[in-house]
C-alpha cells in the first residue's frame, strides 16, 4: 500500500483535493505507471512472466448498485476515460466496471478480488439500494481490508449520508446511502460528491455542464491535480484534439487534393500519351498503306481504314482518299481466302477463278461467289466459258482437260490429254478446241480424241487459237507459226521476229475477238508486236525492243472507250494499254497488282480480269476515269463556265452558251436549256437562299432573272455595268443581289423590287473575278483583277472597305465557309490563303504555293474541306490540319472553271473541254464516309489476322474495317 496524500478541502464544496505542491508527484506516477505497464507489455510478447505483473491496472474501481445507478456508472466511466486525454493515448484513466471490464469466468468474485488489488482508488456511487447490496458490502469490506480506506471516492446518488462531528463517525441512525461494511473503518469525514441530481436527468453525458463537473471532481481526485488545473488541461487537450483534428482534416483535404491533382493529371497524361499513341499508329498505318497502294491496293485500302479507326488524322483520311482513287480503272477484287488466283476466266455474268484446283464461280454483279467446281488439286493452266456461259472448260498442270457444268456445278467429262507437265494451254471462244503444250510438245484435243501434232520450226514457248477455233498459233524462240486445225497441216506464212541484244523468244500470243489480230509478247526485250492474220503481215511494234520494256506475261484484247485495246501485263507488275487502230499507248503504265498470270475480257469486251502472283482476282474496267465522281453532261470544245446547286441540292444549273438545269442524281436534264440569242451569252449564275429566284449574268452587262419554280423570266433585265457581268450573289436573307462586272464596278439591287440600292459601292482597278455575300452575315466580299479583296457592307451608309493584299497578279476566285467566319482565295501565283474575316488578317501560312494558276475555290458544307481546281485536277484540302488530303484527276485534258459543293457535300465542277469528254460537267462524292463504302466495295474483306497482327499490332483488338 503506498502512505496516503494529505488532502485540502475545495472551499465551497466537499471535494477533497491533494496538495498544489504534490501535483508534480501525480504526474511522475502517472509517468512510472506508463512505462511499467509498456514494460510488461513488451514482456509479455517476450512469451514470459512479467515480473512486475502486480502493478496496478486500474486508476479506480467502480461499485454501485446495477439496479440504481447502472446508467450513472458507465457514464461516468466514459467520462473519466476521456476526460483531459491527451491525442495520443487511449484512454485517459482505465477504469474498472464490471459489466464493461469482466470476461466469461467461473471465477467471479476472483476476477472482482484481482481487480481491487490492481485499483489505485475506489469509487463507490452510495445509496440505498447499494448499502443493501451484498456484492458492494464486500467489495467495500475488501477493499477497506487491503488498507484502501484513505483512497475511497463516494458518490451520493440517492439518500442520505451524515456525519457525526462531535463523534467524529458517521451518524449511522441518519446515513441510509452507506454500506455496513464501513461501521468501524471510517475515523474522519468522507471525501464524497453530492450528484443525487443525477438520479433525475435525462442526459447523463459529458455534454451535460453538471455531468462534467463531476466527473471533473472525480478525474482530480484520481489524477492527484489540483482541479481547475485538470479542467484546465482538459481545454488544452480539447482545443489540442481540435487543432489537431482540424490540421489533420486540413492534411487529410490537402492530401485529397494533391492526389486528385495528382490523379487528373496522371489521367490526362496517360489519355494524352494513348493519343500521342494512337496518332503515330494512325500516321503508320497510313504511311504502310500509300507504300501498299501499287501491289496491294486492297490491303492498302483496308489499312487506311484501320487507320482511321485508330485516330481520325489527316493522314489517315489522305490515305483513304488517295487509296479509292489511285485506280479508278479497278473496279473490285474477288478474294477467295488468303489464295492467289491461278487462271481467270469471263463470260456474261459469271466470272471463274481458279485456286490450288478448284475452280470458284462468281457473280459480277455482287461480286460474291455462287459456287465451286473441286478439282483434283492439280494447278488450273487455263479456263474458258461457251459462247452461253453453260459449260467451262479447265486444264490442269497434269494435263488433265475438265468440262464442267455451270449450272449442275458436275463433271461433264474429264479426260487425260497428254501425260507431259503442262506450261500452258489456249481454248477456243466456244471451248471446242484446246491446245496445250509442256515441255516443248504441243497437243490439240477435240473433246473425243487427243492428237499430239508434231511441230516444226523449235521449241514451243506459246500457244493460241483463234476466236472461230480454225487456226493454231505457237511461238518460238524468234517467230510465230501457225497450224489450220481443220486440215492438221501448217499455214504460212510465217512471222519472222528479228533477234537483237536480247533473246526474241515469244512467250506469249494472243488473239483479238474477231480474230483479224495476233498480238505477239516477248519474253526477251519485252516488245509486243501486233500482226494482221488475214496475211500475217506486222502492223505495229508496240514498245521498245532491246530491253527498255521488262518481258510481257500476258496480252489481252478489250473493247475501249474509243475503240479496240490490247492489254499488255509484264514481269515488273504493270499493265500497258495500247490503242489497236492507232498503235499509240494510252494514258501512263497501271500497276497490276503483282505479275500477272492470265487475263480475260468479258464478253462485251469492256471488263477483264486479271489473276496476279499476289493477292486475289481483279476486276477492271479501262473506260472508267474518276471512282467517286460521274459526268453529267458531255461535250467537246465546250466550256461549262458557273456551276451553281439549288439549296434543296435537287437541281445543277451549268453555265455555257446556253443554261443547262441537270439532276445530278439521275444525270439527266431537269429541264429544256435556257438560251439566248447568238451575240449573248451567260457568265455567272445565282440561287436565292429559299431557291425561288435563279440570276445570270450576261454578257451585255445586264442580269436576267428566272422563277426557277417555273422557269419563267421574271422583271426586265437589270442594267448597270458597261461590261460583261462576271458575278452575281444574293444575300443569307435574299435582301439584296449584288452584281459585279469586267468593268470593276460592284452593284447592290432590293431583291424584292430589284430597284438599284442608292449605297455606291468601292470598286476595283480591272475587272471583278470573284463575288460572294458572308453567310449569316452582311459583308460582300469581292475579288480582283487588280490583286485585291475587298470587304464591304452594301447597308452601311457611307462606303468603306476593308481591302485585302491577296495575291499579287490577279485573284483568281474567292468563297466563304459556312459560317462566315473564314474566306479563302486563290490566284494566279499558285498560292491558296486563308483569311480570318473577324481581324481582317491572314490566318496561317498559305496552302499551296509556287504551283501554276489555281482557278475556282468552294468550302464543303461541313466547312471541313477545301476544294481547289488546279489545271485539269481538284485538289481536296483538310482545312483543320491545313494538309492537302488528296487529289481528283477529272477526265477532261484542260483546265477547271467553277465549283461548287451541294448541300450533301457533292461536288460539282464545269471544265473546258477540247477534245470529246463525258465529264464536262461531273459530280463527285465529297464524303469521308463514301469514301469508306468504295473502299469496303473494292475490297470484300476484312483484313486477315497475320495482316492485322504484322501491321496493326497483336496486342491491340482486332476491329472490322468493313462493317
Amino acid at each position: 500500500m503506498r502512505p496516503s496524500v494529505p488532502t485540502l478541502k475545495s472551499p465551497g464544496t466537499g471535494t477533497l483535493l491533494p496538495r498544489p505542491s504534490e501535483a508534480h508527484r501525480g504526474r511522475a506516477r502517472v509517468a512510472w505507471r506508463d512505462a511499467c505497464r509498456l514494460l510488461a507489455r513488451l514482456w509479455r510478447r517476450r512469451g514470459k512472466r512479467s515480473p512486475i505483473a502486480l502493478v496496478e491496472r486500474y486508476d479506480c474501481f467502480l461499485s454501485y448498485s446495477h439496479a440504481a445507478d447502472g446508467r450513472l456508472a458507465s457514464a461516468l466511466r466514459t467520462g473519466l476515460h476521456g476526460f483531459a486525454k491527451p491525442w495520443y493515448r487511449v484512454r485517459a484513466l482505465r477504469v474498472f466496471r464490471d459489466d464493461s471490464s469482466l470476461s466469461a469466468s467461473p471465477h467471479l468474485w476472483g476476477s472482482i478480488e484481482q481487480a481491487l488489488r490492481s485499483s489505485r482508488w475506489f469509487v463507490l456511487l452510495a445509496s440505498p439500494r447499494a448499502a443493501a447490496s451484498s456484492w458492494v458490502n464486500r467489495e467495500v469490506s475488501t477493499w477497506c481490508e487491503l488498507g484502501g480506506k484513505d483512497r475511497l471516492l463516494i458518490v451520493l446518488t440517492n439518500g442520505d449520508l451524515c456525519w457525526d462531528a462531535v463523534a467524529e463517525e458517521i451518524d449511522w441512525t441518519q446515513t441510509t446511502a452507506l454500506p455496513p461494511a464501513l461501521r468501524g473503518w471510517l475515523t474522519e469525514e468522507p471525501r464524497h460528491v453530492d450528484a443525487r441530481w443525477a438520479t433525475t436527468m435525462a442526459d447523463v453525458s459529458v455534454r451535460n455542464p453538471h455531468f462534467r463537473e463531476l466527473v471533473a471532481d472525480l478525474a482530480a481526485s484520481v489524477h492527484e491535480r489540483p482541479k481547475d488545473d485538470l479542467i484546465g488541461e482538459d481545454v488544452r487537450q480539447y482545443r489540442r484534439t481540435r487543432r489537431l483534428f482540424h490540421s489533420l482534416v486540413a492534411a487529410l483535404v490537402a492530401f485529397s487534393l494533391t492526389v486528385s491533382v495528382t490523379a487528373w493529371a496522371a489521367v490526362i497524361q496517360r489519355d494524352r500519351a494513348r493519343e500521342e499513341r494512337d496518332i503515330a499508329l494512325s500516321r503508320m498505318l497510313a504511311a504502310r498503306s500509300v507504300a501498299d497502294r501499287p501491289v496491294r491496293l486492297d490491303r492498302s485500302l483496308l489499312l487506311s481504314m484501320a487507320a482511321l479507326d485508330v485516330r481520325d488524322t489527316a493522314e489517315a483520311r489522305s490515305a483513304l482518299l488517295g487509296g479509292v482513287e489511285y485506280l479508278p480503272e479497278l473496279i473490285d477484287f474477288l478474294p477467295y481466302g488468303d489464295l492467289p488466283a491461278e487462271a481467270v476466266a469471263a463470260r456474261l455474268h459469271i466470272v471463274a477463278t481458279a485456286h490450288d484446283g478448284d475452280v470458284v464461280l462468281w457473280d459480277k454483279r455482287t461480286a460474291r461467289p455462287t459456287g465451286k467446281l473441286a478439282g483434283r488439286g492439280a494447278k488450273v493452266i487455263s479456263m474458258s466459258f461457251s459462247l452461253d456461259a453453260s459449260v467451262i472448260t479447265s486444264v490442269d498442270a497434269r494435263g488433265e482437260i475438265t468440262r464442267w457444268s455451270v449450272r449442275d456445278r458436275a463433271v461433264i467429262r474429264r479426260s487425260k490429254a497428254t501425260s507431259l507437265p503442262i506450261d500452258h494451254a489456249a481454248i477456243n471462244a466456244d471451248g471446242s478446241r484446246v491446245a496445250l503444250f509442256g515441255e516443248g510438245v504441243a497437243t490439240l484435243w477435240n473433246g473425243r480424241t487427243s492428237t499430239p501434232l508434231s511441230l516444226p520450226g523449235g521449241e514451243v514457248h506459246s500457244i493460241a487459237i483463234t476466236p472461230d477455233g480454225r487456226t493454231l498459233a505457237y511461238g518460238l524462240e524468234a517467230g510465230v507459226r501457225f497450224f489450220d486445225l481443220r486440215r492438221k497441216r501448217p499455214v504460212g506464212p510465217n512471222i519472222e521476229v528479228p533477234v537483237g541484244d536480247y533473246s526474241q523468244q515469244v512467250s506469249v500470243l494472243a488473239f483479238s475477238p474477231d480474230g483479224e489480230f495476233l498480238a505477239s509478247g516477248g519474253a526477251g526485250g519485252g516488245g509486243v508486236g501486233l500482226w494482221r492474220t488475214s496475211d500475217h503481215e506486222p502492223l505495229a511494234g508496240l514498245g521498245d525492243i532491246a530491253g527498255v520494256r521488262p518481258p510481257v506475261t500476258a496480252l489481252e484484247f478489250v473493247d475501249g472507250t474509243w475503240g479496240p485495246e490490247l492489254v499488255a501485263a509484264d514481269s515488273e507488275g504493270r499493265l500497258t494499254r495500247w490503242d489497236v487502230t492507232d498503235h499509240h499507248q494510252i494514258g501512263e503504265l497501271l500497276p497490276s497488282q503483282g505479275v500477272v498470270v492470265d487475263l480475260a475480257a468479258g464478253s462485251d469486251g469492256i471488263e477483264m480480269v486479271s489473276a496476279t502472283t499476289e493477292g486475289a482476282a481483279a476486276r477492271w474496267d479501262f473506260s472508267r476515269s474518276m471512282r467517286l465522281g460521274r459526268g453529267l453532261l458531255e461535250g467537246a470544245s465546250e466550256f461549262a463556265g458557273a456551276i451553281v446547286h439549288a439549296p434543296n441540292g435537287h437541281v445543277l444549273a451549268a453555265v455555257m452558251d446556253r443554261i443547262e438545269v441537270l439532276d445530278p442524281r439521275t444525270r439527266r436534264t431537269a429541264r429544256n436549256p435556257i438560251t439566248v440569242g447568238e451575240d449573248l451569252f451567260f457568265e455567272s449564275l445565282a440561287f436565292t437562299a429559299n431557291g425561288a429566284v435563279l440570276a445570270a449574268g450576261m454578257s451585255d452587262g445586264h442580269v436576267r432573272l428566272w422563277d426557277a419554280r417555273t422557269w419563267r423570266r421574271m422583271a426586265p433585265d437589270l442594267a448597270g455595268h458597261t461590261g460583261s457581268v462576271t458575278g452575281v450573289a444574293f444575300d443569307a436573307r435574299g435582301d439584296l443581289l449584288a452584281s459585279s462586272g469586267s468593268d470593276g464596278r460592284i452593284l447592290a439591287w432590293d431583291a424584292s423590287t430589284f430597284k438599284r440600292s442608292e449605297s455606291a459601292l468601292i470598286r476595283h482597278k480591272g475587272a471583278v473575278t470573284g463575288l460572294a455575300f458572308q453567310p449569316n452575315g452582311t459583308l460582300l466580299a469581292s475579288a480582283g483583277e487588280d490583286g485585291r479583296i475587298l470587304l464591304q457592307d452594301p447597308d452601311a451608309p457611307k462606303p468603306t472597305a476593308l481591302s485585302l493584299a491577296a495575291h499579287p497578279g490577279g485573284v483568281s476566285d474567292l468563297a466563304f465557309s459556312p459560317d462566315g467566319k473564314v474566306l479563302a482565295s486563290s490566284g494566279v501565283d499558285g498560292r491558296v490563303v486563308l483569311w480570318d474575316v473577324r481581324r481582317g488578317a491572314r490566318s496561317g501560312e498559305p496552302l499551296a504555293r509556287g504551283k501554276a494558276d489555281l482557278g475556282a475555290v468552294a468550302f464543303s458544307t461541313d466547312a471541313t474541306m477545301l476544294a481547289v481546281a488546279a489545271g485539269r485536277t481538284v485538289e481536296i484540302w483538310d482545312v483543320a490540319d491545313r494538309q492537302m488530303l488528296g487529289h481528283v484527276l477529272t477526265g477532261t485534258l484542260d483546265g477547271l472553271s467553277s465549283l461548287a459543293f451541294s448541300p450533301d457535300n457533292t461536288l460539282a465542277w464545269g471544265s473546258f473541254a477540247i477534245a470529246p469528254t463525258s465529264e464536262l460537267v461531273a459530280v463527285w462524292d465529297a464524303r469521308p464516309a463514301a469514301w469508306r463504302m468504295h473502299a469496303c466495295a473494292i475490297t470484300h474483306r476484312q483484313l486477315t489476322t497475320q495482316e492485322w497482327n504484322t501491321h496493326v499490332g497483336p496486342n491491340r483488338s482486332r476491329e472490322s474495317t468493313c462493317r
